[in-house]
């Protein structure tokens, strides 16, 4: 892998007919400045694609619809496309995929998980202040883990789960439809990727953490996001990139050793990706997510809400903080991997094929949050009409 192209200015504001709606005390400002630089890049005549799209989101809704149903005015295809432009561009198939079958399923089975991913996170935030929302979403994610690490035969077996069983207690119309796509999705990958226990692990452990880390050891209303220190370092795993990550390396047959896993440099550069990875989330679905605490009152793990809510900050300064915080990161992250890849003597514990794997690894963690910028502003979800420029640094 190489570091290449120069750093500029990703400069922001959002569109007249799309203000912010503060206290009538703070003007209505959603504007900023982040860095672009590597690993990011952005998809040239991205609109080439939306036949792509429609043909996945097809697919995905034709698949899904074998164990989903959704209310009669509801429209799924809508935050299925929504998934797709963010997947389809957090891979390296989207090309290959047209002219290839095999790769073609690649990426549609990987929609198909990130389609049921958005579906059921979703599903467990709305139980936030629920007097069992810590032990409905450990049973999640525990439920989850199990089925990538391959321990059910039959979805039958699913069903008789205690986990399962849970689930539907504390919440009787839960879709169990949910968990039994990704069942088939893992079934698939069995079936047509030959992928194994082993080759699961780190997908497994990533899906668990993604949703029991959304609560703390008896923390109420995600009161435990106040403290700033165990919030950035939860907000890692539960942002859901690592999922995604392991995904893609699964299907294309690179697995990290657990002597790579320990390698202090690949959980730096690891932990950099996920970081940058929740800061541009942060920045980018503030409006949604703002729009979600007026209208429910919950608690919302953002960032710039946190500061707002913690430090009495302006919706202004709060945003300004994170956007600093971003491009601090990305600055220290292309420099570390450029000094690393200049000296691979400080890999010396990692024999050459590990090398390999450990910088095919790296490569992937930046290629999952490569084009976060640009799919945010495609996906209706995050409710982001702002007109941009990039702007070269003097």
């Amino acid at each position: 892998m190489k570091v290449s192209g120069e750093v500029r200015k990703w400069r922001f504001k959002n569109s007249e007919d799309n203000q912010v709606h503060l206290a009538e005390s703070e003007a209505s400002v959603y504007s900023g400045e982040l860095l672009y630089c590597w690993p990011y890049r952005w998809i040239p005549d991205v609109e080439e694609y939306q036949p792509l799209v429609n043909q996945i989101g097809a697919d995905v809704l034709k698949y899904s619809s074998r164990r989903l149903t959704w209310p009669e005015k509801h429209d799924p295809l809508t935050l299925i496309i929504d998934s797709i432009w963010m997947a389809t561009f957090c891979c390296n198939w989207a090309d290959e995929a047209q002219k290839d079958s095999l790769v073609y399923r690649k990426l549609f089975l990987y929609n198909v998980f990130f389609y049921v991913l958005f579906v059921i996170d979703d599903a467990c935030e709305k139980r936030v202040r629920d007097p069992r929302h810590a032990e409905f979403v450990q049973c999640v994610g525990r439920l989850l883990q199990k089925i990538h690490l391959l321990k059910y035969e039959s979805a039958d077996d699913i069903e008789q789960d205690v986990l399962l069983k849970t689930l539907l207690e504390i919440r009787p119309n839960f879709q169990v439809g949910v968990v039994l796509v990704f069942f088939d999705v893992v079934q698939d990958m069995k079936s047509e990727f030959a992928v194994t226990t082993e080759g699961m692990t780190g997908l497994a452990r990533a899906l668990r953490q993604v949703f029991e880390l959304q609560t703390w050891f008896g923390s109420k209303d995600g009161s435990h996001i106040l403290n700033l220190e165990l919030r950035n370092d939860l907000r890692c795993r539960t942002v859901g990139y690592d999922p995604l990550l392991e995904f893609t390396m699964v299907m294309d047959g690179i697995q990290p050793t657990p002597n790579i896993r320990d390698n202090f440099y690949f959980k730096r550069f690891y932990r950099s990706a996920e970081t940058l990875g929740y800061l541009l989330n942060d920045v980018l679905s503030v409006l949604k997510e703002l729009q979600e605490v007026r209208e429910t009152g919950k608690r919302v793990d953002n960032y710039i809400l946190i500061m707002m809510e913690l430090e009495h900050l302006t919706f202004k300064q709060a945003l300004e903080l994170t956007m600093k915080e971003h491009n601090k990161k990305v600055l220290e992250f292309r420099s570390e991997v450029e000094h690393l890849l200049a000296d691979e003597g400080f890999l010396i514990d990692l024999d050459d094929e590990e090398k390999k794997t450990f910088w095919q690894s790296i490569d992937y963690a930046g290629v999952i949050i490569s084009c976060i910028m640009q799919t945010h502003l495609v996906m209706s979800r995050y409710k982001n009409k702002v007109d941009y420029e990039f702007v070269d640094i003097q």
